[in-house]
């Protein structure tokens, strides 16, 4: 239940379609790609913690799945600062997806001009992990405009849910943990993407 019921049925209907193209190696890859990200979302979710690694894992996973859903029309990036050993910080799972699929769904896929992109850096600062998710997409005025004037809006509730979570992290650690969204303009005052900082505690 951890996963968004509309990303497994678009899924499902996208290996429908290559195989009803007769993309046998395509039906293959995406058929693999999509039943090792169940498989780690299950494993994951009986879990307090996982790896960071395990979660990267994870995203890289889901960003497979939808840059190949979507005709390869963005390009992603993970970077880690290179003091860091992903392997050795642990956190609760699930925590970024939510906010790279924001990203995707309501910054990229209407994006009229140039390819699209999402870039997904993890660093530590003290005691604290920040992730943060930049895309180059319509901006968050926009999209809450699309959204607002379409009747089959992608409504995701994971944002919110998983910002509930940071949040019982800083009661149980009493650190600075939380979520800031920042709106990026050009030199012309235009949108020009949205960013997301994530702290946890670690």
């Amino acid at each position: 239940q951890q996963m968004n019921p509309h990303f497994i049925f678009n899924s499902i209907n996208s290996i429908h379609k290559f195989i009803l193209e007769n993309d046998k190696d395509l039906s293959s890859y995406y058929l693999s790609k999509f039943s090792s990200l169940m498989r780690q979302t299950m494993e994951n979710s009986m879990k307090d913690t996982i790896s960071l690694r395990e979660e990267i894992d994870t995203l890289k996973l889901y960003l497979d799945l939808e840059h190949l859903r979507f005709n390869r029309s963005f390009d992603f990036d993970i970077h880690l600062n290179d003091n860091m050993d992903a392997g050795l910080i642990e956190i609760p799972p699930f925590l970024f997806q939510p906010y790279v699929e924001n990203s995707i769904w309501h910054g990229l896929m209407n994006k009229k001009d140039g390819r699209g992109k999402i870039d997904i850096k993890f660093s530590i600062e003290g005691s604290l992990l920040i992730c943060s998710i930049t895309d180059n997409g319509i901006g968050r005025e926009k999209a809450n405009e699309l959204k607002a004037n379409s009747t089959k809006a992608h409504k995701s509730y994971g944002t919110s849910i998983t910002e509930k979570r940071i949040s019982a992290l800083y009661t149980l650690n009493n650190m600075e943990t939380g979520v800031k969204y920042e709106d990026l303009i050009d030199e012309n005052g235009k949108a020009k993407g949205t960013s997301v900082i994530i702290k946890i505690a670690i």
